[in-house]
C-alpha cells in the first residue's frame, strides 16, 4: 500500500505550546505525533507548526508572521497527499482589525495560492482538510491579548465550512470536541491534543478509504 504523506500546517496549537509550562510538548504528546501513532505505518505525518503564524498579516512586535511562504515551501519539499490546515487564531490579533469574513477569505486565498503554486511547480496539489481552530476564551491569560475577538473566533466556524464546500475541501470543526481552558484561552491542553489526534485520525481514515 502507498504511504499517505500528511502535512500538518498551523500555529502554536500545531507546534505544541503547553498552556501549563509555556514550553513545547514532547513529540508523543502533540496531536500530529499522537495521530501518527494512531494511523500507523501507512501514513507519514509531517509536523509544520510555528508559534505566531498567521495566514498573511505580520506583527513583529507581537511575534506574529505570515505563513504563506512557509506553506508553499513545505508543499514543494514534501509533496504531501493531504494538507491539514489549522490557522486563523493569530489573525484575530486586535491590531490587525480583521473581521471573521476577512480571515476566512485569507484562508481561501492560501488554499488557492497553494494550488496555483503546485501547478507552476509541476507537482500534485494536496487534498485539503481545513480545520476550524478552537474559539478563543478572552478571560484566559493568552486570551486577554485577543480582546474583542472571541465572537469573531466563533463566527469562523461557519465561514470556514462554507469555504471548504466552495473549494471542495474536507472540513473539521475542532470546536465540536474541544473547548479551550479558561486559564489560557488560546492553547490546547495535553488532553485536548489527544482528543484532537483521535478525531483527526478517524477523519483521515474515512477520507482515505
Amino acid at each position: 500500500m502507498a504511504i499517505n504523506k500528511v502535512l500538518c500546517f498551523g500555529d502554536s496549537n500545531t507546534w505544541g505550546y503547553s498552556p501549563i509550562t509555556g514550553q513545547r510538548l514532547p513529540a508523543d504528546s502533540r496531536w500530529p505525533g499522537l495521530m501518527a501513532t494512531l494511523l500507523g505505518e501507512d501514513y507519514k505525518i509531517i509536523e509544520a507548526g510555528q508559534p505566531g503564524r498567521t495566514t498573511y498579516p505580520n506583527s513583529p512586535d507581537f511575534g506574529l508572521s505570515s505563513g504563506i511562504e512557509a506553506l508553499l515551501q513545505e508543499a514543494s519539499k514534501h509533496q504531501p497527499e493531504w494538507l491539514l490546515l489549522m490557522l486563523g487564531t493569530n489573525d484575530l490579533y486586535p491590531a490587525f482589525h480583521l473581521s471573521a469574513e476577512q480571515i476566512s477569505d485569507n484562508l481561501e486565498r492560501m488554499i488557492v495560492e497553494l494550488g496555483e503554486h503546485c501547478v507552476n511547480q509541476g507537482i500534485i496539489s494536496p487534498k485539503v482538510l481545513l480545520l476550524a481552530p478552537p474559539a478563543i476564551d478572552e478571560t484566559g491569560r493568552f486570551g486577554q491579548h485577543f480582546r474583542g475577538s472571541q465572537v469573531k473566533s466563533q463566527q469562523l466556524v461557519g465561514l470556514l465550512e462554507a469555504k471548504a464546500n466552495k473549494l471542495s475541501c474536507a472540513f473539521f470543526d475542532v470546536n465540536s470536541i474541544i473547548k479551550l481552558n479558561q486559564q489560557d484561552g488560546v492553547h490546547l491542553s495535553p488532553e485536548q491534543h489527544k482528543q484532537l489526534a483521535e478525531a483527526l485520525a478517524l477523519k483521515l481514515t474515512l477520507l482515505c478509504e
